[in-house]
């Protein structure tokens, strides 16, 4: 026998799991942000120190950008949640 109390403390746990993973989906994509920004910073540093002229001056940045967002994309897509047993 199952009783009330004991039904209401597993869906609290269930959304204190539900927490959980949702906190640690940001802290990834959190991470992700931190990552790509010094990835950006860096390059754009090294590009204006050592590249003053030319092509790579004039379009580096921008392309390194798009390229930058586009790992973004991918890389910050929630997982895929597993299938629940049966």
């Amino acid at each position: 026998m199952v009783l009330a109390h004991e039904g209401v403390c597993r869906e609290q746990r269930a959304g204190a799991d539900h927490l959980r993973v949702a906190g640690r989906d940001v802290e990834r994509v959190d991470l992700l942000v931190l990552v790509l920004g010094g990835v950006y910073l860096g390059a754009s540093t090294l590009i204006r120190l050592f590249v003053t002229s030319g092509p790579i001056a004039d379009f580096g940045l921008p392309v390194l950008a798009i390229v930058l967002a586009a790992v973004f994309v991918l890389l910050a897509q929630d997982p895929v949640a597993p299938e629940p047993p049966k």
